[in-house]
């Protein structure tokens, strides 16, 4: 028997809500003990959790106490996972474990921070109910009057402060190369990481959920912190938001009208439900085929898509375990729009081998800035979502590669922050 390509068909058939493939294999010790409606949960809570389900990467097999352990590594939005299959020896599913996907490594900082030019000190970003523990690094030594400082705002997903996306972490490349240039970075956990499970019991109890309370209010006080921090210029306070941290940065801004100025790192500007069927159709498709299981995963989120466009109530139920009031403001709140009343500086960058956010979008906020006086865009043709360099069409299994966010994007950003802009309308 092939476990390692029966574990491959299975995991695609759970991702694709074709739970009866997994559960007609449980043997009677896992049928006792997770029914299909628990599978489907447990599924749906893990997609909550790291965002939508991607492709897998790779599988690795290995003998275990009589029974033959396979884990299929894939890809999600925000996280590698791996699906740990436990197979007897009729090919029964014994046992069924999610786990990170394993890394080699510590973190390793990039070789253009030096160390003896940044210190960092702990923070909390926002307070009561959701306060948000936070680094800020700083240079060292800062120069008089204050340094100028940035905020670092995260994508979809509960993300920790350091955006790690298996053994990557590009926001403290960002913060580590930066405050070794001269400026400042704050940054901090999510608060969908950090609180999530109060923000559930808050949604079930009614209370609202959108971009706003997931990431612009925090973005907010993070900038307030900034200005009362007795090491930073409060004139020069930026903010940078990467894939939906950019989508939210017209609200940012409109939230605070002090920031000096705003960087877009592969700001995601399409519709959400369409990423995610765009993103979907990209991975099946990079072997050249479309099995019957990445079929059945296109069409789930094609009708996801649908039912998303269709939604007219936010009371409704929650789609894709993202509750429907959420789904209403991201559609009410048109980023390309709202662009348009942001006057301060802006640097848009992206990368050419990005799935996730493409040059689509870099060009459409090309066009929806294209007669702001003070916009500045560049695109990087090596780099992917991270902003790590590589070679080839990007697919979900490069973020298992350890790597550095470019120096390049160091560079252009360092040069933007200290460039003399001031905050002013």
């Amino acid at each position: 028997m092939d476990h390692e390509a029966l574990a491959t068909q299975l995991v695609r058939a759970l991702a694709a809500g074709e739970l009866t493939a997994l559960t007609s294999r449980f043997d009677e010790a896992m049928a006792a003990a997770m029914s299909e409606a628990d599978l489907g949960a447990l599924f749906g809570d893990l997609e909550r959790r790291v965002g939508a389900y991607q492709g897998i990467v790779e599988t690795r097999k290995e003998p275990h106490d009589g029974l033959v352990v396979v884990d299929v590594v894939t890809s999600f939005e925000r996280a590698p996972l791996a699906i740990r299959l436990a197979f007897d020896g009729e090919g029964r599913i014994a046992g069924l474990f999610l786990r990170p996907a394993a890394q080699d490594g510590a973190y390793e900082p990039p070789p253009y921070a030096a160390a003896d030019r940044y210190r960092e000190e702990n923070v909390t970003v926002g307070g009561p109910p959701y306060p948000l523990p936070g680094t800020l690094t700083l240079p060292s030594p800062g120069p008089p009057g204050g340094a100028p400082a940035l905020v670092l705002v995260h994508g979809s997903g509960p993300q920790d402060r350091d955006t790690t996306l298996g053994p990557n972490k590009p926001f403290a490349d960002l913060a580590l190369g930066l405050a070794s240039r001269g400026i400042a970075v704050l940054r901090y956990d999510k608060r969908t990481k950090v609180h999530g499970q109060a923000i559930a019991r808050a949604v079930a109890n009614g209370e609202p959920f959108t971009l706003r309370e997931e990431t612009v209010e925090d973005a907010l006080a993070a900038a307030a912190l900034l200005r009362g921090h007795a090491a930073i210029d409060p004139d020069r306070v930026f903010v940078l938001g990467h894939s939906l941290g950019g989508t939210a940065i017209p609200r940012i801004a409109a939230g605070d009208a002090e920031i000096a100025g705003f960087v877009l790192l592969a700001a995601a500007s399409e519709r959400l439900e369409d990423a995610i069927v765009r993103q979907h159709r990209y991975i099946a498709e990079l072997d050249g085929q479309l099995s019957d299981e990445e079929r059945a995963l296109l069409e789930k989120s094609e009708a996801l898509a649908r039912e998303v466009k269709a939604l007219r109530d936010p009371a409704a139920g929650p789609i894709h375990g993202i509750p429907a009031g959420y789904w209403l403001d991201l559609a009410a709140h048109p980023p390309l729009h709202e662009i348009a009343s942001v006057r301060r500086p802006l640097l848009v960058l992206q990368g050419g081998r990005d799935y996730q956010v493409t040059d689509a979008a870099f060009a459409s906020w090309r066009e929806a800035l294209a007669s702001h006086p003070r916009a500045t865009f560049t695109r990087y043709p090596t780099l992917n979502h991270l902003f790590i360099a590589g070679e080839g069409p990007s697919r979900p299994e490069e973020y298992l590669k350890p790597g550095h966010v470019a120096e390049a994007v160091i560079d252009d950003i360092a040069a933007f922050v200290s460039g003399g802009a001031k905050r002013g309308p």
